[in-house]
């Protein structure tokens, strides 16, 4: 089977059904995961709180833990994420892609 798991941000797939994730990898099942945002953020003053680097890292080690191999990452920002064309069309990309895998 595919799955595919679908976050805005980075912890989001780990937190919201992370256990689902590891279930299906146990069974052999060919898992996605999209996060759509860099997720790194700044504070009102534009001071970098969180990078985009770091924040991949710890997702990178994160994804390991259930043994998450196939993380597809957007570059949509975190504050402006909307349910927009941009995203649909980039989801619909990724699942026709991974239909055929």
């Amino acid at each position: 089977m595919n799955v595919l798991a679908i976050g805005a941000h980075f912890d989001d797939i780990e937190l919201g059904c992370g256990g689902v994730i590891a279930k299906h990898i146990d069974l052999g099942d060919n898992v996605t995961v999209y996060v759509a945002t860099e997720s790194g953020f700044s504070d009102h003053r534009n001071k970098i709180i969180r990078s985009s680097d770091v924040v991949r890292k710890e997702a990178d080690n994160a994804m390991k833990i259930p043994g998450i191999t196939d993380m597809v990452c957007g570059t949509f920002k975190v504050i402006r994420l909307e349910f927009i064309d941009e995203l649909n069309i980039e989801i619909l990309k990724l699942v026709e892609e991974k239909k055929s895998n």
